[in-house]
């Protein structure tokens, strides 16, 4: 049995306030930060905007005695992320606390500057949340954190809520702090964060594809489309529709569950990649007719000719915009230990020949009549 609305709020500030003793300041005296944003604003300064919950509103959000806002933000510019943070403490009387942070988000002019040196100073804090999702707002993350959602919900926690749920992550691709940081520190593979939108008239905010960084710079964005492609070829998939063209006035649908990935090293200057992917038919608008085990073995080589086309086409834009977000060069790194160096692969990583396979697998295909 599910718990009665009433009781909401209260779980919600419950599961608020709990988290890590890392120290013995009451949690009365503290500011828990749900969500960060970051952007580049005039002469090299960032503007850095906090949201935090109103405790009192969470806790009498429902009744119609409450009109305030579920949170507020507070904000300021400086030179580095620290400074900004130190000018941020001046502005409550609560110590505010990061271990609770469920969102950090970076605006996109932020993104194409570079990201490393406002990185830095959550590396290096011991009481920022490592599991903290990491995303890339459109236009700006200040002017997003300020939104309310249709629901009665923390945005901040809106939003982690999404990206972790099971059923998101094929157009989503959560990504945290520390996968970050570990993915843009590394010279075989380059990171991305997945760009959020909020939407006015609906009051929600939305997934639109991901970022695709070269090192800890934006190079390439992908669409939705192209993202579900990326989780294909990541073996990353999961829950994920794709509508492809069959006859004249005529489209067929399928749900993707998995995809599997094998990768190899054929000197001097091919990969090959071999997708093996499983899902179930979803959708034919233009035939009610039983299908044969002929035809379900058409549409299966159809399926994976189309994503191998589709495919390609993506690698070489990522090649082209020398973002290595498959990690290739974790592939070649370990069949060429003598020759591999980061600046060799850099310069090597746009020339090679990147080939796909796909075999599609279908695991049902009727209806229930």
């Amino acid at each position: 049995m599910s718990p009665p609305k009433v009781l909401f709020p209260f779980i919600l500030a419950g599961l608020l306030f709990l988290g890590g003793c890392w120290d013995v300041e009451e949690v009365e005296k503290k500011s828990l930060i749900t969500a960060i944003g970051i952007d580049a604003v005039l002469n090299n300064q960032l503007l850095l905007t906090l949201q935090l919950p109103n405790p009192g509103a969470i806790i009498h959000s429902g009744s119609q005695a409450s009109q305030k806002k579920l949170f507020y933000t507070i904000s300021t510019t400086a030179s580095t992320t620290l400074g900004a943070c130190t000018d941020l403490e001046a502005k409550t009387s609560d110590t505010l606390d990061t271990a609770q942070t469920k969102v950090i988000i970076f605006g996109r002019k932020l993104a194409e500057t570079g990201l490393a040196p406002h990185l830095d100073c959550f590396g290096r804090f011991p009481k920022i949340n490592p599991q903290a999702i990491l995303a890339m707002a459109e236009p700006d993350a200040g002017s997003l954190l300020k939104m309310e959602v249709a629901q009665e919900m923390l945005p901040g926690l809106y939003i982690m809520d999404y990206f972790t749920k099971d059923s998101k992550k094929g157009a989503s691709h959560p990504i945290t702090l520390w996968q970050f940081l570990q993915k843009m520190d590394s010279p075989t593979i380059d990171p991305f964060l997945p760009i959020i939108r909020y939407d006015r008239d609906e009051r929600t905010f939305n997934i639109s594809g991901i970022a695709a960084f070269r090192h800890d710079r934006l190079a390439f964005t992908l669409s939705p489309e192209e993202t579900k492609l990326f989780g294909l070829l990541n073996s990353g998939l999961e829950n994920a529709a794709f509508i492809f063209p069959w006859d004249e006035n005529r489209k067929i649908g399928f749900h993707f569950t998995r995809s599997k990935v094998k990768s190899s090293w054929e000197p001097p200057n091919t990969i090959r990649l071999k997708v093996k992917v499983e899902g179930y038919f979803l959708e034919d608008t233009g035939n009610i007719k039983p299908l044969t085990d002929k035809a379900l073995s058409r549409y299966e080589k159809m399926v994976a000719k189309n994503l191998a086309q589709q495919s390609q086409t993506l690698l070489q834009k990522l090649q082209q915009a020398k973002t290595d977000l498959l990690g290739m060069g974790k592939v070649v790194r370990a069949k060429t230990p003598g020759k591999w160096s980061a600046a060799w692969w850099r310069k090597k990583y746009p020339q090679i020949r990147i080939k796909v396979q796909f075999e599609f697998e279908m695991s049902r295909s009727g209806r229930m009549t």
